[in-house]
């Protein structure tokens, strides 16, 4: 790499004539290696000479920057290649903004998609799908449904990973009617509902304390013969636990092993404050030998809760 790099440098200082080949084999080895600072420079210097980075070798760039953290850095060079006529593809589009969004700068996600707009560049649902994300992710439904609106007047129709997103999004904010609505709309279109949709209704019933309305739809979900998976059933042990009903939260576990689905640590987790919150400190005690046994690591969670209920039986010694 070093000897590749050096003679790249050396054409570049006589200024020789350098194919985009040339570059790209540098770049993209530079990008692997993650040296970025390097690799920005030679980018610069291929749009100085009106050569244009594929987009294979753009999206090994835009990733990997963003991944450092160095989104202003990306999106410099996204406008420097509008700039030369040069327009980014959807992927390489779609790279940037996903990495934005998970950094949480939603205000330049949204700004690059407006330039997108403006240019009349090509959008699809997986630009929209990534913003939607991140606006339910920060609680701003509301602005996750505007850009549905803006989604469909560009011809561009939801699907069931726009409908989960929406839908979970509701949830996470207790607007369970709401959630319903769009549940029953998301069946009218002939898109699910999936185990993802089921997972995120009944995680909203059980965060709004209508943990049977949540124990329906699960039960619902078996009878379609849909395939379960830890989530939807540690949603509702959960739940259960912490309504203080054992034996439905254990028979839920029991449950999910008969369909060879393993209890996980957050299984285990639940069951321990259950038991430790109505006073069976000693069964807790022999659930977290269980987890051994079963090759799970007890959380500082489970170690919490079982000292916390010994504290309240007064057996601290």
């Amino acid at each position: 790499m070093e000897v590749a790099q050096q003679l790249l440098e050396e054409m570049l200082s006589q200024g020789l004539s350098i194919n985009p080949g040339a570059f790209t084999s540098v770049i993209h080895r530079l990008c692997t290696n993650s040296r970025f600072e390097s690799a920005l420079r030679f980018i610069r210097e291929m749009l100085l000479r009106n050569l244009m980075p594929n987009n294979g070798l753009l999206v090994s760039l835009f990733g990997g920057l963003c991944k450092e953290g160095k989104h202003s850095e990306a999106v410099d060079i996204w406008y420097r290649l509008l700039e030369k006529g040069f327009a980014p593809n959807m992927a390489t589009s779609n790279v940037l903004i996903h990495g934005l969004c998970e950094s949480g700068n939603m205000a330049e996600a949204v700004r690059l998609l407006k330039e997108m707009l403006g240019r009349g560049l090509q959008l699809d649902r997986i630009t929209y799908n990534t913003l939607i994300s991140r606006c339910c992710k920060d609680r701003k439904v509301e602005e996750g449904f505007k850009l549905r609106e803006e989604m469909e007047k560009q011809g561009i129709q939801p699907d069931i990973f726009t409908y989960n997103l929406l839908i979970h999004g509701l949830c996470n904010v207790g607007k369970m009617d709401e959630a319903v609505v769009l549940w029953d709309e998301c069946k009218r279109n002939h898109l699910g509902p999936n185990i993802y949709t089921y997972g995120a209704m009944i995680d909203g019933y059980c965060k709004a304390e209508k943990v049977e309305e949540g124990k329906n739809l699960f039960d619902e979900l078996v009878k379609q013969n849909m395939e379960l998976n830890f989530v939807v059933y540690n949603t509702l042990i959960r739940a259960y636990c912490k309504n203080g009903n054992m034996v439905e939260a254990f028979r839920l576990r029991d449950d999910m092993r008969s369909r060879a689905i393993p209890p996980t640590s957050a299984t285990y987790s639940s069951l321990i404050h259950g038991f430790c919150k109505i006073g069976h400190v000693e069964e807790a005690r022999l659930l977290i030998q269980e987890m051994r046994k079963e090759g799970l690591v007890p959380c500082v969670v489970c170690y919490t809760a079982l000292i916390g209920g010994y504290c309240k039986l007064h057996q601290v010694g």
